[in-house]
């Protein structure tokens, strides 16, 4: 239907194209060399960027299929006097035919004779000529003959000001231009940029880019040039509103004057790094706007430089003025994700495990950034996770918990105070950082079929970034204590045949007091469409403390020789975690996302096997959509419909592959392939098959496929992924393609990106 529609649009472009008007179809190019040699690759890269300079572009074409413009063919399916609401859509997710402009031609060839000149290739001709395609089609030949590209042969850096000279002789080895290279207008550019920079930091606050101006000499060989850089000393208006030449010379920093209604003032001074008396440098404005807008409390932020009056002919002063226009300081927000499976049981079994759960999270949060007027961030966040089996949502429950599969509610409180509490945490050294520390207490209630259980947690650390694009995370200390309740018969008496003590651990009464350590790399490019990566790892390590102190006093343990703290066994283990990602962008608005996640953890000492809150689990809306959370792995083990313990692993790898592209309107769709899985470190008798091994590592990975559907409705994304297992390994065949139905599609609706 739609070939049909955009077929039958074609005939109606006619009305969009006047008498003697034709439609551009494309544009060619033909290179040769003036003085009759080959073209070579460095010519070609001189060109490179060729388009962005002809003014005219032929209409978007159904991938690079010239005869399909469906973006015209669907702008001209509405008839040219058609203002209702079809044809404005139509218009507006179309594209009008581009008429042949011979004006925007001509000028082309001017302006790419001008990218040729910008390259070193001087005196290169640029002409273009015209040929019908078909009775309304036109395309354009841009005939280019360059001129062999020039070379620097010397630089020369002069100054007004004396005192400059040496300065401009120290920085020349960093310079962009260097004799030998190529001759491209885009360094001058760069080298000019970079003088200015270094002279703002040393002091200079009167450089800018109009001091700076280039001689380029290209009369005395046909191959090279020369190229002048020279500072002049910079032009001031006095009081007669003249301007008058004065010597370029060093300013220092005179008040610092700060407007603010909310943050203490005290606090800001503290995050800046503009003092009276120093040395004016530009990066220390720059610094200070980030540490500003660090305190998360300003909507506006603008740090303004005035000569002061006490400047005088032998010392330059400036004053330094921060306005500041403030956020709002509470804020309430809400989130949600939902997840649908089909049953990965049968229905006979009765099993609310394994007969395809609807799955409910939300979470709601409260935020003052500015609590006791020191920007202190309060956070208190309150979350409610429901997962209903089928059988529920068609015969109903009798009692409230029976209603459920799982039953999660927990609060967070944290507090977030833009400091080091620590001695001598005023130190400059330490304010460099932008620190951060963190204070935490949570709590959470969970629900399961056949027990209960309450995690307590509180935590103490230190957040700061004495590099840009690195964020470092300490938490001494992070105190977790679980406690088992309401646990039923059948669970107790699965356990009792249970032989794996590493299993019995997790269900029992714990404690863990652990350190943990995140690095965190970003090189993103805020508002811009570039090339990224993302880069989280973490080293986690607990029990080592309470070990030791329970060896040197003599602490009590149990019959198995487990040590306990105030009659609780406690965890004792190392993890580390690697979360990396990459983004590729690509097209107009399409992204290529790869994710890789990496973890192991190793119980040792005073455990047998990881707490069951710190163990990896498989499946999920953010790792392998295909199953939900908990439902894969660990391995190839095959879970019988009569199996109540959930699947945990102490190790897992997982690779994410998604393509982003753009739909229509707010519409953006996703194509994507998980694959990873989790395994345990040891043999378990419980899990069989679950132990990780490198001989049948490949056929232990899972590979889920699928498809997703983003809303843009404002700030927020509102997510749909749709996902099928493609490889399954705990299945005697893993390859599932054959025995695909509609109804096993796994459902995960969300806010925000899943990676």
């Amino acid at each position: 239907m739609l070939v049909v529609a955009l077929s039958a649009s074609s005939c109606g472009v006619n009305r969009y194209v006047g008498e003697g008007e034709h439609i551009l179809y494309d544009n060619r190019y033909e290179v040769s060399m003036m003085d009759g040699s080959p073209v070579t690759d460095e010519a070609m890269r001189v060109l490179d960027k060729k388009k962005n300079y002809v003014l005219q572009d032929h209409n978007k074409r159904l991938l690079g299929m010239k005869k399909v413009r469906w973006k015209m063919l669907l702008y001209c399916m509405a008839a040219p006097d058609n203002h209702g609401w079809w044809g404005n859509y139509l218009h507006r997710q179309g594209q009008a035919p581009v008429i042949y402009d011979p004006h925007a031609a001509f000028l082309s060839t001017r302006q790419l004779e001008g990218l040729l000149e910008t390259k070193g290739c001087f005196g290169s001709k640029v002409t273009a000529d015209t040929a019908l395609v078909k009775k309304r089609d036109i395309s354009i030949c841009y005939h280019i003959q360059m001129a062999p590209r020039r070379k620097i042969d010397e630089v020369i850096y002069a100054a007004e000001s004396e005192e400059v000279k040496p300065l401009l002789s120290q920085w020349k080895n960093e310079s962009y231009l260097q004799p030998g290279q190529y001759y491209d207008q885009d360094n001058l550019s760069k080298e000019r940029d970079r003088i200015v920079e270094r002279l703002n930091n040393n002091g200079y606050y009167t450089a800018t880019k109009e001091i700076i101006s280039f001689v380029v000499d290209t009369t005395y060989s046909d191959s090279v040039l020369s190229v002048e850089l020279k500072i002049s000393d910079p032009q001031i208006k006095g009081p007669d509103n003249l301007l008058h030449k004065v010597p370029l010379r060093k300013y220092y920093i005179g008040e610092v004057l700060i407007d603010s209604n909310s943050v203490k003032e005290q606090v800001i001074r503290r995050s800046i790094r503009l003092r009276s008396g120093q040395l004016y440098r530009s990066v220390n404005a720059s610094n200070s706007y980030t540490a500003i807008q660090n305190l998360r409390n300003f909507k506006y932020i603008g740090i303004d430089f005035a000569e002061s009056p006490q400047s005088s002919d032998t010392m330059g002063i400036v004053d330094a003025h921060i306005k500041l226009l403030n956020n709002t300081r509470r804020r309430l927000s809400a989130s949600f994700e939902v997840s649908n499976a089909s049953p990965l049981g049968t229905q006979e079994s009765g099993n609310v495990l394994t007969n395809g759960n609807f799955g409910l999270e939300t979470i709601l949060a409260y935020q003052n950034r500015n609590l006791f007027g020191g920007a202190e961030l309060l956070k208190v966040e309150g979350s409610l996770l429901l997962e209903l089996p089928k059988l529920v949502l068609r015969d109903g429950a009798a009692e409230f918990h029976d209603a459920f599969a799982a039953f999660e509610s927990g609060l967070d409180i944290s507090l977030d105070m833009p400091q080091f509490l620590l001695p001598y945490a005023n130190n400059m050294v330490w304010i460099r950082t932008r620190p951060h520390t963190l204070i935490s207490l949570g709590g959470n209630y969970q629900y399961r079929t056949y027990f209960e259980r309450i995690l307590w947690n509180t935590s103490f650390g230190y957040v700061w970034n004495y590099r840009r694009r690195q964020v470092h995370q300490l938490r001494p200390i992070e105190l977790t204590y679980v406690n088992f309740l309401n646990i039923s018969d059948a669970f107790l008496r699965r356990l009792e045949g249970v032989s794996d003590l590493r299993l019995k651990y997790q269900y029992s009464d714990h404690f863990v007091m652990d350190a943990r350590y995140n690095f965190v790399y970003s090189n993103q490019a805020y508002g811009e469409r570039r090339d990224f990566t993302y880069l989280n790892a973490s080293v986690e390590t607990a029990g080592n403390l309470l070990k030791g102190l329970s060896l040197a006093f003599n602490g009590p343990a149990d019959s198995s020789g487990i040590y306990q703290f105030m009659g609780v066994p406690y965890s004792q283990y190392v993890k580390f975690n690697v979360d990396a990602k990459h983004y590729f962008y690509h097209g107009d608005r399409s992204t290529f996302v790869a994710r890789i996640l990496m973890g192991i953890g190793l119980p040792y000492g005073n455990s047998m096997s990881l707490p069951y809150e710190k163990s990896f689990f498989g499946g999920g809306p953010t790792t392998m959509r295909a199953w939900q959370i908990r439902r894969l792995g660990p391995g190839n083990y095959q879970n019988s419909n009569s199996d109540i313990l959930e699947r945990v692993g102490d190790m897992t790898l997982v690779m994410n592959l998604e393509e982003r592209f753009p739909l229509i309107s707010i519409f953006e769709g996703a194509v994507f392939a998980d694959i990873g899985n989790v395994w345990l470190t040891h043999q378990s008798e419980d899990y069989p098959g679950g132990e990780f091994n490198f001989n049948r590592f490949f056929n232990d990975l899972a590979v889920g496929v699928g498809l997703g559907l983003r809303a843009n409705i404002s700030i927020l994304t509102v997510r749909a992924d749709f996902a099928i297992p493609l490889v399954d390994p705990s299945y005697d065949t893993p390859w599932r393609l054959p025995h695909w139905a509609f109804n096993q599609v796994v459902t995960n609706v969300g806010i925000d990106f899943p990676f």
